[in-house]
């Protein structure tokens, strides 16, 4: 399972997840900080990653509309 962590939430759970043995990167630290959440969305999809966020509501957003992963 691989991570991407949103920039609502700390960088440190990166961190604290790959010493868990899961694979995980911050928004941050891929350059995605204050981008749109659609951004990260395709970027998370790109990479095989999992969205982690406070944000829940604007991903299942992005999720149900069927906003393509790699435009």
């Amino acid at each position: 399972m691989k991570l991407l962590i949103d920039e609502n939430l700390s960088p440190q759970l990166a961190a604290w997840a790959n010493e868990q043995g899961l694979e995980a990167s911050a928004a941050i630290y891929v350059a995605l900080q204050g981008k749109p959440d659609i951004q990260l969305w395709r970027h998370a999809s790109a990479h095989s990653q999992i969205v982690v966020t406070v944000n829940v509501g604007d991903f299942l957003s992005l999720a149900r509309s069927g906003v393509a992963c790699h435009s």
